[in-house]
């Protein structure tokens, strides 16, 4: 599962509501990484930060939040 977000809000939120919780976040520089645990399942999900473009008719560049299971 690879789910892409424009903004950090919205992918916590929808995080939240799929019942994950903050386990633990690494911060360098601009490269973000957060670890999200499921409440009652051993399921993890990490959401970073990624530099790309935004749309793929322009050159406008943002960070792109990606989450991922592993």
């Amino acid at each position: 599962m690879k789910i892409k977000f424009t903004n950090l809000q919205l992918a916590q939120e929808h995080l939240k509501s799929s019942k994950y919780r903050l386990q633990d976040r690494f911060v360098v520089k601009s490269d973000r990484c957060y670890i999200y645990k499921h409440r009652t399942k051993k399921k993890y999900i990490k959401l970073s930060s990624e530099i790309e473009y935004m749309n793929e008719d322009t050159l406008d560049r943002g960070t792109m939040w990606t989450a991922e299971d592993f």
